[in-house]
């Protein structure tokens, strides 16, 4: 094997693990993830993801059940927390 090669098979793997150490949630993602955290949810709904401005998407399995209910608890979380701060 080459230098060349054997420093990119080295660095590599440095580089990627020193990138995901570096990555943490913002503020606006933990927010959001205690807010669904906080939440009951139907056993038909799924997280899909939290963006790292806070957006929530979640998905109904098998139909659109409590998905209304969901919504409106995770902006009643962020009511309530909205009212605490000020």
């Amino acid at each position: 094997m080459s230098r060349g090669r054997s420093f990119v098979w080295t660095a590599a793997p440095v580089l990627c693990l020193t990138a995901c150490a570096a990555m943490q949630n913002t503020p606006a993602h933990d927010v959001a993830q205690d807010a669904w955290n906080s939440c009951p949810k139907a056993a038909n709904i799924r997280l899909d993801r939290i963006d790292v401005d806070g957006r929530i998407y979640y998905t109904g399995l098998n139909g659109s059940a409590g998905m209304s209910e969901l919504g409106a608890r995770i902006q009643a979380y962020y009511a309530k927390r909205a009212g605490r701060t000020q």
